[in-house]
C-alpha cells in the first residue's frame, strides 16, 4: 500500500503527490458551496418606436443563462407577446404580471436559452410608442428561476412611484425592476438599491419614458426601488426576483475527474 504521507523524522509531511491527491478529493466531492452568484453580461435597449413588430438588439448574449426583458408602452393593439427570437422559439419566453392604467410595463424572461452573439427580439401587440431594455445575466436557477414579484400603476400625481416592496425567500437573487409613463421631459432614475440598467425620454410620437435596473442580492432582503419621473400620473413599475444557481447553497459540478 502506497503511504499517504511522507515520513521526516517524528512528523509526517505530505509529499507533492499527497497534495495533488487531496486536492482531488476535495474536487470529487458531489456537492460543494458556491458563494457566488448573479452576474451581468449585457444589455440594450431604449425607445425602439411603433412600426411593425418592433426590434429590440442585437446584441451578444454570449454567457447569458437568463435573458430579461422590460417592455413599456401605452395601453392599446392587444397584449404584449414576442413576435421572434434570434435563436429560440417565442414559446420559451414567459411573461410576468402586468401593470398598466394609460401606459403598461412588462417583464419577460427566458431561462436557459441559446445565446449568441447577434440576439434580437421583436415584440408584437401593444406595442404602441413601446420602450424596450434586454439584459442578460449568467448564474441563474436554470429550472424555476422566478420567485416573488409586485407592482403598481399610479394615477396620483407625483414625481416618483414604487412598484411594492418584495422580499426574495433565498440569499443571491437577481431583482429587476422597471416603470413606464407617458410624461416625457425627464430621464427616469432609480434610487441607490439598485443599478439602472438603462433609461429614456419618450419623445411624444413614437415611443414612451421607460427605466431599467437590476439588483443582485447576497443576503435575501426587501426591496421597493424608487423611480423618480417627470411630475405628472399614469405611471407604472413593476419588479420581480430570480433565484440564482446558487440560492440553495450548494451546487452539483463537473470536475477534473467526471462528473459528479
Amino acid at each position: 500500500m502506497t503511504p499517504k504521507y511522507t515520513r521526516h523524522g517524528h512528523i509526517w509531511i505530505p509529499t507533492r503527490r499527497d497534495l495533488f491527491r487531496a486536492g482531488a478529493a476535495v474536487l470529487a466531492s458531489p456537492w460543494l458551496l458556491r458563494a457566488a452568484s448573479y452576474t451581468y453580461v449585457n444589455h440594450t435597449g431604449g425607445g425602439i418606436g411603433t412600426t411593425g413588430n418592433p426590434v429590440i438588439g442585437p446584441m451578444s448574449t454570449v454567457g447569458c443563462d437568463l435573458l430579461v426583458l422590460i417592455l413599456g408602452s401605452a395601453v392599446g393593439g392587444g397584449a404584449l407577446t414576442i413576435y421572434s427570437d434570434t435563436y429560440n422559439p417565442i414559446g420559451n419566453w414567459a411573461f410576468l404580471t402586468e401593470q398598466y392604467n394609460t401606459e403598461r410595463v412588462r417583464i419577460a424572461y427566458l431561462k436557459n436559452p441559446v445565446v449568441g452573439t447577434a440576439h434580437s427580439v421583436a415584440i408584437h401587440g401593444g406595442a404602441i410608442y413601446l420602450s424596450a431594455y434586454f439584459a442578460g445575466f449568467s448564474g441563474s436557477n436554470l429550472t424555476a428561476p422566478v420567485d416573488q414579484q409586485n407592482g403598481a400603476a399610479s394615477t396620483v400625481t407625483s414625481t416618483t412611484i414604487q412598484p411594492g416592496s418584495i422580499t426574495p425567500s433565498v440569499p443571491n437573487e437577481l431583482i429587476i425592476s422597471g416603470m413606464a409613463t407617458g410624461l416625457n421631459g425627464v430621464t427616469p432614475s432609480v434610487d441607490a438599491s439598485m443599478t439602472l440598467i438603462g433609461s429614456n425620454q419618450g419623445n411624444g410620437s413614437t415611443y414612451n419614458t421607460c427605466g431599467a435596473a437590476y439588483a443582485i442580492q447576497t443576503a435575501a432582503a426587501a426591496i421597493n426601488p424608487t423611480w423618480t419621473v417627470a411630475s405628472g400620473n399614469n405611471r407604472v413599475s413593476v419588479i420581480a426576483s430570480f433565484k440564482s444557481s446558487s440560492s440553495g447553497g450548494r451546487r452539483r459540478i463537473i470536475t477534473t475527474i467526471g462528473e459528479e
